[in-house]
């Protein structure tokens, strides 16, 4: 028992010592580049201000303030069901309470390499029950760790990295159980509590996996009573998933809620189920093999892995149960229906790959262990393959001198991969070598240079140590104020207000408030949001709108002759209190009939309601194109990469000026940005995966150029891709000035906003509807003078409340739906381990030794 302990200890002191001498070497074009590892798009808008607030929310609940509604998430969010994707629950991010601020930066660096360390780790667990020699687990462990999906997916967002090292962890379980029906498996307990604190979309996966590895072993391995190994199975696997319960419930809750469950269909034929339309898919897979590219493809493979999954399949007898896993998950890997399966049947995905390669990885151990000998036929098999992969990636790959550099290497990894697999003396050292070396190389391919063959990968990192001090720069020219009040300020991290505490407008998260992206689509606000169900881009400066959601200062731009833009902070001194009231409605059927510039001004003047109110009177009299529609004439410069919009017989006046561009469509693939004016715009394709199904946009132009006495403004950038443009209008919108002074009128005074209560007193002399823009959701109630009253939708997203005449004192409170239930769920588990532990104990005790 000594013996095998310290055997234990000596594998993970060299699987430590290698795992960080291999980041060490292949962190090298970071450093070289200045780079720290937070990426430009999703590290720097969500996982990193998520990190820096869960130590702040966590500092505050040690001072007795327990938050579940948050204004600075987006326009106002229940911190569960926003966050908990992004790692609220995770329990590796408690380091964020451990340090301060200002080292932010270096903790979340250690704890993302803590994450890629354990996925290692726990792929130890996993294969110490199939394998005896030490170094091929260790080997095995550190292709795991280092996969190319690991990479790019974790360092673009860590929390997938969170099913890596709790699916080995499940699964070791799993095997447990089928070895004694009766045992507890801790692992399994653990695996399962980790992923469910972390939300359901990776545990769903995980689910489904765990569902196909159980049915393939019982049945390869022969197991009799499947049926009560299954369900010992399933009641601790039901027992792992409610341990975490508190922070599972209310995600699962907040996700139908979310602009995630508003999906268009994804499979317009029969065909389509189990085949990609663009061959270049497959391709692009092919190519990329073997040889790593952050950009075009993650189902890169090590080169070793070919070789052992080629000699796993062709040779060892035992343990066909891996070969069945990895074979029919990889098949099943490049069927469109398995992805919209692993994905809730939305658009396809290849998030889940992470689970072929363990049980790939898994085969490649095996076959180091069992298969000491690369056959002839096998070597020209696996260098057939090998070397067709490199001459694919060179005949798809942008020339440049670095391919040659690239291919070279590989050529001579494949090469003398056999020659090595073969040797008899100190094959497990050599074998270890070869598969450190050959992590070394493809993270530095990755990582580095195109000019070096390359994907340049490290070059989309923010320079280290700049993240925070970027969001303290968006902040510059900000006056703090007393009262409540919202910024929109877009130029920086969209959940920089998580950072900087301020109430925002913008949000960056995979689970947004339903009803407040409905809002965002409904008035084609802020472009770019059109083309993303998880982002909230800012208001698009629409003084209207900003007036309605109480934002005081607002970024707007100045665009210079080649279309870069210069951020400015503007004051709105137009902002309407955060409760005001409304004496008029409409329906919202007849809101929908007006056009955006209509819809902002109408809802100045009453509310939008879904269902009648028999408080307030409904507005008859509607005044529709009141607006000026100017004319204009396009002209195509720089050859087709700009076009000018020449606006004919136009005067400058107070107001503002929008462009509406219908049937914009991007033809080509993927997703390109714009400069329209001084304001930015995002399309996609049709057939993109976050395509929105709308090809008109508006832009509020808010700066207006001039040439030879004439106005003028460009659109950038068109001639990158091809597109189709139906018709291009322009209008001059009158601000609804008189909206804006009588909703000014009668405001919630006395207002406090505090740890999920909102509360004032407002006095009105007829009945009056009382709005603010509180994001509607089930898990508000309110009260007026300590009566419980009704909170009605109104302007499509936000709460309201009916008045009767007189003084009132308002008291609205939140409570997290689902959160109670998931707490009672996460105790009543609790019990039911501690008192099946203690069960188990005793009847250990009681078997003959």
């Amino acid at each position: 028992m000594g013996e095998r302990r310290k055997t234990q200890n000596s594998i993970y002191l060299i699987y430590t010592v290698l795992f960080a001498g291999i980041w060490c070497v292949i962190a090298l074009p970071f450093f070289l580049r200045g780079n720290g590892l937070i990426g430009e798009a999703d590290s720097f808008n969500q996982s990193f201000p998520v990190y820096i607030y869960i130590g702040d929310y966590i500092r505050e609940l040690l001072r007795g303030n327990f938050i579940q509604f948050d204004f600075r998430l987006g326009l106002g969010d229940d911190v569960f069901a926003a966050l908990n994707w992004h790692g609220f629950g995770d329990v590796l991010q408690i380091t964020a309470a451990l340090v301060p601020a200002r080292y932010a930066e270096p903790a979340y660096t250690v704890t993302m390499l803590l994450k890629y360390y354990l996925c290692g780790l726990a792929f130890l667990i996993y294969i110490r029950k199939y394998a005896e020699q030490s170094l091929f687990r260790v080997a095995g462990a550190l292709l795991y760790a280092f996969c190319i999906f690991g990479l790019i997916w974790g360092l673009n967002c860590w929390m997938f990295l969170n099913p890596m090292f709790t699916l080995p962890l499940i699964l070791h379980g799993i095997d447990e159980i089928l070895e004694n029906k009766d045992r507890l498996s801790k692992w399994l307990m653990i695996g399962l509590f980790v992923q469910s604190m972390n939300g359901f979309y990776f545990l769903y996966m995980e689910i489904i996996i765990t569902i196909i590895y159980f049915l393939v072993v019982t049945v390869i391995r022969k197991k009799k009573s499947i049926f009560a190994y299954g369900l010992s199975v399933m009641l601790q696997g039901v027992l792992g998933v409610s341990l975490g319960g508190v922070f599972l419930l209310p995600s699962i809750i907040g996700f139908f809620n979310s602009s995630r469950t508003d999906q268009r269909q994804i499979f317009d034929s029969f065909w389509q189920l189990f085949f990609y339309e663009d061959y270049h898919y497959y391709l692009t897979s092919l190519s990329h093999m073997l040889i790593p590219d952050a950009y075009g493809s993650i189902i890169t493979i090590p080169i070793v892995m070919l070789a052992g999954v080629i000699l796993y399949f062709t040779g060892s007898r035992s343990h066909g149960e891996f070969k069945f896993l990895f074979g029919g998950l990889g098949i099943m890997f490049f069927l469109p229906v398995m992805g919209s399966i692993m994905n809730g049947f939305s658009y396809s995905v290849d998030r889940w790959y992470f689970a072929v390669l363990l049980f790939g990885i898994t085969g490649t151990v095996l076959a180091m262990q069992t298969e000491k000998e690369f056959s002839l036929r096998n070597r020209y098999l696996f260098w057939g393959i090998a070397f067709l992969t490199i001459l694919i990636n060179v005949a798809r790959s942008e020339w440049n001198p670095g391919i040659l550099i690239r291919t070279a290497i590989f050529a001579v990894l494949i090469g003398l991969l056999p020659f090595i697999w073969n040797r008899k003396e100190k094959r497990e050292i050599w074998l270890l070598a070869y598969v450190t070396i050959t992590i070394i190389i493809n993270g530095l391919f990755l990582f580095g240079p195109k000019v070096l063959g390359g994907s340049g990968y490290s070059a989309g990192f923010k320079p280290y140590d700049a993240a925070c001090s970027e969001m303290a720069e968006s902040m510059d020219g900000i006056e703090k104020e007393e009262d409540f009040n919202r910024m929109d300020i877009y130029d920086s991290s969209l959940s920089s207000s998580l950072v900087m505490d301020y109430y925002g407008t913008t949000e960056y998260f995979s689970t947004l408030n339903g009803r407040v992206s409905e809002f965002y689509r409904e008035l084609f606000i802020s472009p770019g949001v059109r083309s993303a169900t998880w982002i909230l881009k800012g208001l698009d400066g629409r003084r209207e709108l900003e007036s309605l959601l109480s934002v005081s200062q607002y970024m707007d731009f100045k665009a210079d002759e080649n279309g870069q833009r210069t951020a400015a902070i503007l004051k709105n001194d137009d902002s309407l209190p955060f409760g005001f009231t409304y004496d008029r409605w409409i329906s919202r059927e007849r809101f929908d009939q007006l056009n955006p510039m209509e819809k902002q001004s109408i809802m100045l003047e009453c509310a939008v309601l879904e269902t009648p109110s028999e408080t307030i009177a409904e507005k008859k009299d509607i005044a529709r194109n009141a607006d000026q529609q100017v004319a204009c004439r396009l002209e195509w410069i720089d050859i087709d990469r700009r076009l000018r919009i020449w606006l004919e017989d136009f005067e400058e006046k107070s107001g503002e000026l929008y462009i509406k561009l219908s049937d914009f469509v991007l033809n080509n693939e993927g997703v390109q940005d714009l400069a329209v004016g001084n304001k930015s715009l995002q399309i996609r394709n049709r057939d993109d995966d976050y395509y929105m199904g709308s090809d008109e946009f508006w832009v509020n132009v808010s700066e207006i150029k001039q040439a030879d006495n004439k106005y003028y403004f460009d659109i950038f950038s068109l001639g990158e891709k091809k597109y189709s443009l139906g018709k291009v209008q322009v209008f001059q919108h009158t601000i609804n000035k008189q909206g804006l002074m009588d909703r000014s009128q009668n405001e919630l005074t006395d207002l406090k906003v505090e740890n999920n209560k909102i509360c004032g007193k407002i006095n009105v002399e007829k009945p009056e509807l009382l709005f603010l823009s509180i994001p509607y959701s089930k898990g508000w109630s309110a009260t007026m003078d300590g009566q419980e009253v009704e909170i009605i939708k109104a302007n499509i997203a936000f709460a309201s409340i009916e008045l009767k005449p007189g003084m009132h004192e308002i008291c609205f409170t939140y409570n997290s739906p689902g959160l109670k239930a998931g707490i009672g769920l996460s105790v009543i588990s609790l019990a039911v381990l501690l008192v099946w532990r203690w069960q188990e104990i005793r009847r250990r005790r009681r078997e003959p030794a």
